[in-house]
């Protein structure tokens, strides 16, 4: 078996095994893939591996649309696409477009009738395994509204020297009313030079075997190739359409002179596609550049591979407060966004996350799928300060990586992260030298830790929020000698954040805390929310106030996050307590769990508090629902419990109230 089948048979494998949107490419490229870099020369980004160039992603605005140009085969460092090529010299390379919306002409040369413009590229990822960018297109005529933006999702990886992956994921939002006539010329379409052509000697392929333009065209399959031989040298082009995608498989628009394109807006119903205004479509693409032919490259194999991912989705948006300040939104269509998910804090054998994702990643990966599955958008992570600094002022590197390397698979999963940082859950894991600091230095080593974290995070859209501190609480008059305190199954769940009041307000030292931590994540993000998960001391002493959320702290946190464990039979004066952090920012109940009532009586609590609250995360310690059924313990029963009422209720949550 050859190179490029044993890659192929690889990647099918690890699809078949479960893997998820873009978790197959990033694992093969970790297996044998070359060093990738991308910069952002003018108006194009040019991708390299191995130091030669692959690509580049064109956006300068005298184009009719972006493009990708070259399209360097691996072997032979030539493009096997062409940038522009009579017959028809509008087909510029790899690309998106459409004729015939309301009006205008997305496709063809002249700009007065339409243009597809970039207004928001971003290269997310420039370097190592994959490369990442995002863009944001208007589709407008001179002079008039855009009538379409679309939101662009590359990701750009090298399995192997003969083998480029380039994943294409465009969602469509109309701005108006959109009606699209029956046109040939449409979406993801790419045009090879011709000495590749059908016309010069070249093949083209579909996945029934079919062969080309007389064979292939009008037809719908899965995936239609494109080779042919240069100077020895046989290379080819693979476009795969997602079995997630509207019209799969589309028929295909062929042409032996060397485009090809599923064009499924060549045989509408009605001949016509109405879109509101509003109404998202989101297509997927992989673009297999290979050495050999299609057979050789075993593009039914990757094809296998590529349709095992997760279907098709739009690219994460960042959280944001609306502008009412009252609740979150989509950073990009204000959409609103309630969060739904669970503290990912141990597994089912105690064990913090920093001791098993190092040797145990595919656990990781297993549990993010899987509460995914249950109907999660947010999955809160426990940092653990010790974990992550060697010192005062040195983060852990390989800490961070593995940071950096969770964020990446939230992504790909599409869940929110909210990094709850500064854990010393586990009291042997604290390092010495911190217990022994000054306040002053202490909450300079803190600073530290944010730092570190929020670089790491500042430019990932799946954070949700930083967490300063899991139940941080301040002594009375007394004088206190220990951090840590309020263990619970052998864990420290609670820190003081000082021991000392020496003379000041509690509200003065929550408030300096609070504005100095707040500093040093803003000094790298200044877009993801901050905010302070605490004990709801409102519900123990009903005459109590908010500390952290009071005018005197509060101004820094950009949302109010409480836990709350309601009592049997008291769930009213739980609903009464969580009142008081109703405060004119999103509020969300960061920990619940049927603790000390029944998940009846949880479920109550949450319907009690959805006119207030705009966030509800529970707890995933690593087992399925399935799992818990094989077992009949009264610990299991409980969590059986509290699993299916957050499947039950997830769907209608995750809607606004």
């Amino acid at each position: 078996m050859n190179e490029q089948k044993t890659i192929a048979r690889t990647i099918l494998l690890i699809g078949l095994l479960g893997a998820v949107a873009n978790t197959t490419i990033v694992t093969a490229a970790h297996a044998s893939g070359g060093d990738m870099q991308a910069k952002v020369e003018d108006d194009k980004v040019v991708i390299t591996v191995d130091g030669r160039p692959f690509t580049c992603y064109k956006f300068d605005h005298s184009q009719k649309y972006p493009y990708f140009w070259p399209v360097n085969g691996p072997v032979s460092g030539k493009s096997i696409t062409t940038e522009t090529s009579q017959p028809y010299p509008h087909h510029h390379s790899l690309f998106f477009g459409c004729d015939r919306v309301n009006g205008g002409n997305y496709w063809q040369e002249s700009n007065e009738r339409g243009q597809i413009l970039s207004q928001g590229l971003k290269l997310v990822e420039s370097s190592g395994e994959r490369i990442v960018l995002t863009d944001e297109c208007l589709w407008q005529q001179p002079g008039r509204e855009p009538v379409i933006r679309d939101r662009r999702h590359i990701a750009i990886t090298a399995p192997s020297e003969s083998l480029r992956l380039i994943d294409f994921r465009i969602t469509i939002e109309p701005l108006t009313d959109i009606r699209i006539l029956k046109t040939n010329h449409s979406l993801f379409s790419a045009r090879v030079v011709p000495e590749l052509s059908v016309a010069s000697g070249g093949v083209l392929t579909n996945a029934e075997g079919k062969t080309s333009e007389k064979g292939t065209f009008g037809i719908a399959s899965p995936w239609c190739d494109y080779s042919g031989s240069r100077d020895g040298v046989t290379e080819g082009i693979a476009i795969l359409q997602h079995p997630g995608n509207r019209w799969y498989p589309a028929k295909w628009f062929t042409r032996d002179y060397g485009f090809f394109s599923p064009t499924p807006m060549f045989w509408l119903e009605g001949d016509r596609l109405d879109l509101a205004k509003g109404e998202e479509l989101t297509l997927s693409y992989r673009v297999v550049v290979h050495n050999g032919d299609s057979k050789e490259a075993d593009i039914a194999a990757l094809f296998d591979a590529y349709r095992q991912t997760q279907a098709a989705a739009p690219a994460m948006q960042s959280i944001r407060v609306s502008d009412d300040g009252n609740s979150f939104a989509l950073e990009e269509d204000r959409r609103p966004f309630v969060a739904w998910g669970f503290n990912y804090d141990h597994d089912e054998n105690g064990r913090l996350l920093e001791d098993y994702w190092e040797s145990e990643w595919s656990k990781v990966e297993e549990d993010f799928r899987e509460m995914k599955a249950l109907g999660a958008n947010v999955v809160r992570i426990h940092p653990q300060f010790g974990k992550f600094m060697n010192g005062p002022a040195e983060p852990n590197p390989a800490a961070l990586d593995r940071f950096r390397r969770l964020i990446a698979l939230a992504e790909r999963v599409q869940l929110y992260l909210d990094v709850t940082g500064l854990g010393c859950y586990h009291k042997l894991d604290v390092p010495p030298w911190y217990d022994g600091l000054s306040e002053e230095a202490r909450w300079d080593a803190q600073a530290a830790f944010w730092s570190a974290v929020a670089a790491c995070g500042a430019e990932s859209p799946a954070i949700f929020c930083y967490d300063l501190m899991n139940e941080p609480i301040l002594p009375g008059d007394k004088k206190e000698t220990e951090w840590l305190t309020g263990e619970l199954g052998g864990k420290y769940f609670v820190q003081r954040i000082t021991l000392d009041l020496a003379g000041r307000t509690r509200q003065q030292v929550a408030r300096a805390w609070v504005d100095r931590l707040a500093q040093a994540i803003r000094d790298h993000d200044d877009r993801h929310l901050i905010t302070v998960g605490v004990i709801p001391w409102v519900l123990v002493w009903p005459n109590a106030q908010p500390l952290f959320y009071s005018e005197e702290v509060a101004e820094n946190l950009d949302f109010a996050c409480v836990h709350f464990y309601p009592d049997a039979g008291k769930i009213d004066e739980a609903l009464t307590a969580l009142a008081a952090y109703d405060i004119g920012k999103p509020l969300v109940i960061e920990e619940m769990f049927p603790l000390k009532c029944g998940a009846d009586e949880l479920g109550a609590f949450i319907e009690g508090s959805r006119k207030i609250a705009d966030g509800w995360i529970g707890f995933y310690w690593g087992k399925t629902p399935a799992e818990y059924r094989q077992s009949r313990g009264i610990p299991e029963a409980l969590t059986l419990g509290w699993l299916e009422l957050f499947q039950e209720k997830a769907e209608a949550i995750r809607r606004p109230y």
